[in-house]
Parts: structure tokens; sequence; C-alpha cells
């Protein structure tokens, strides 16, 4: 038995004759790892200039420090962020346009806080989020303890948003709304009944679904909750977006074994955008030291090199991204878009179950 195309990485590598006329391409030359979210609205899609994005800001108080990082990250390399989990209505939102460099500002939507579309009009990305919010009654413990037990990622959802042609209703409100040309909405959900979600956010009109493979409760690498593997995960998921007809409904991602090369695995998937959050926090230094302080060796005093969080989280970064270019550049490719679309990257399409002929052996049929 063959392996499926998606398991062979050198079957999507161009042969030697096209790779040839592209020999001459160089570090110096930047490798274009944008990738589009299609908005079912308008038919237009919104480009990310990367294909990877972080929770960090939206799951945690984090330090002043670390919000600088994750900010500089966004607007410098590129990184997709979520904006405040709590809009002050009395703080009107920028309207300023977004580089094209910078990578896009999720705009957050908890389905057990009174929403009100117009702290939402001119947002490029909007995703529900179907875990009560951080000031939650449903939510027993403190914000820093929450999500330390299993149960606590299990999907919330409104009585007056469980049906699919309400929920339908809702999400056109937002659109109608919305002032973006491609504005994008989709939706995070723990990886439970993964085929039965996906096909209720696809049938309700979202342009993507958010998939939490593992729910993070802690900054370090360790601290999370398996709450589904990966494969199996992506597996259901591109079936029900097969069975619901949707072909332009996209993936993305969260998972704790995240790694240059899995991250290249998952978009060979049919994934476009992955959470690295446990890829930054795996590399975060352990300590900082003062820059006043130095150590004696018998070589003389030295100070130990100071790493700040802004310098540390903007080279974790590009150090992904250009683990991203190089696996680009060696499938023969400068464009990451022309990868993804590329024949034969699509997952095949499930092969629907035959009745067994009467009589027959189970174990020969």
């Amino acid at each position: 038995m063959t392996e499926p195309a998606l398991n062979q990485p050198h079957r999507h590598i161009k042969p030697l004759q096209e790779r040839v006329a592209s020999s001459t391409w160089s570090r110096a030359v930047e490798m274009d790892l944008g990738v589009t979210l299609p908005s079912s609205k308008s038919k237009s899609v919104l480009l990310w200039p990367a294909p990877i994005f972080s929770r960090l800001g939206l799951d945690f108080d984090l330090s002043p420090a670390f919000n600088t990082a994750l900010a500089s990250a966004h607007s410098q390399s590129g990184l997709t962020i979520y904006g405040p989990w709590k809009i002050d209505p009395e703080v009107p939102l920028s309207t300023e346009l977004r580089s094209l460099a910078a990578g896009v500002t999720i705009a957050p939507v908890f389905v057990d806080e009174p929403f009100v579309p117009e702290l939402f009009a001119h947002t490029e990305q909007i995703e529900w989020q179907f875990l009560p919010c951080r000031s939650s009654p449903l939510r027993t413990e403190t914000a820093s303890a929450w999500g330390v037990h299993k149960k606590d990622w299990k999907a919330i959802l409104p009585s007056d948003l469980a049906r699919v042609d309400s929920f339908s209703a809702r999400i056109e409100m937002m659109r109608l709304w919305n002032d973006q040309p491609a504005a994008v909405i989709g939706g995070a959900i723990g990886a439970g009944a993964v085929y039965e979600d996906v096909r209720f956010l696809a049938d309700a009109g979202l342009d993507y679904a958010h998939l939490l493979c593992d729910g993070r409760f802690g900054e370090l690498a360790n601290q999370f909750h398996r709450l589904g593997n990966v494969d199996t995960v992506l597996d259901q998921a591109n079936r029900a977006i097969h069975d619901s007809g949707r072909s332009d409904f996209a993936l993305a991602i969260s998972a704790s074994a995240c790694s240059p090369e899995s991250v290249w695995k998952w978009l060979g998937a049919g994934v476009r955008a992955i959470n690295i959050d446990s890829y930054i926090l795996g590399q975060q230094p352990v300590t900082e030291t003062p820059a006043s302080d130095t150590f004696g060796s018998f070589l003389g005093d030295y100070r130990r090199p100071v790493h700040s969080a802004t310098e540390w989280l903007n080279s974790v970064v590009r150090d992904m991204l250009e683990s991203l270019a190089s696996e680009l550049a060696y499938s023969g490719h400068q464009r990451l878009s022309e990868w993804l679309n590329r024949e034969g990257l699509a997952a095949p399409a499930p092969v629907p179950l035959t009745k067994k002929k009467s009589g027959t052996n189970p174990k020969n049929p």
C-alpha cells in the first residue's frame, strides 16, 4: 500500500528541469510567506504576511514588557495577534491602515458576553471564542488559574445561537456592520466533536474554524491539556469541509507540538494558519541578568549579555520564518501561495462507505 501524497513531501518538490530555471535565487531575495483567508461575503481575501499567529495576549495577563514584545513582533515580523479581549466603548478603535508587512489583529468575540457590533465596524478579522471570557461568571476561578482543569475547555454556546439559522443571522448582522472589503469571521473551539462542530461553523456561514488541539493554561511550554490529536483532528475537519461543500472554508489550529517542521507539515495538510505559542514559550530565556551585574574569570571581568524581551521574541519569530522560507526554497517555489495551490495539495475526498455484499467473508470480501 502506498502512502498518501500528503505524507510524502518529495512529491511536492519541483522536478529538476523546473528548479534549474529558478536556481538564481539567493538568500538576499525575500521569500513570500503570505497566505490568504477568504471572505465569503465579498468573495475577496484577507492577506496574512505569514501563516503564524499567537494567542498569548488573549489567554493570559502578560507583563507590559511581554505585550510590548508581541506588538513588536506583530509590526516588524508579521506575527498575527489578538486585539484587546475587552474593548472599551469609550475608546474608539484605530482606523489607520495596516502596513502590509505587519500581521493582522484579530478581534475576539466571546459567546457569553454582550456583543456590540459597532465596536467591530473597522476590524479586518473577527473570531468567535466558544469559551467563557475572563470576566464571565462561568469561570469559577481567577483568570490566572482558569484552564488548569481540562473541563474548562469544553465549548459553550448560548441557546439563542444553538441553531444554524439563528447563528447564521448573527454572523450576517456582523458583516452588515463591518465596513472592511474583506472582513473575515471565524470561530475558535476546542477539538472535541470536530466533524460536527466544523460542519456547524461552515453551514452557519463562517469563513474558517480555529481548532484548539491543546488548551494552554500557563506560560510554560509544558502547561497545556491535550484536547485532540492533530492528525485525527485535521482528518475529521477536512471531511466536514468536504461534506459541507464549502471549498473556500479555511482551517487554523493551535497545538503544543509546534516546530518549523510540524508547521510545514500542517500547511501541507490544508491548514492556513498555525498558532506558534508553544514554540515561542519553549524558546524564551529562563532568566535575565541586569546589565549592571559583572562576573569575574581568569580572563577578567565581563558582563553577561542581556536579552531584551522585544529582541528575544522578534528573534524567535524570525527564526521560525527563516525555517519556513528554507523549506519553501527547497521545494523550488518562491511564494508560499504557489506551494499551497500546487496540484495534489488538497486532501483527498473521503471515500463513501459502501455496504458489503451479503454472504461475503469480512476477512476476505
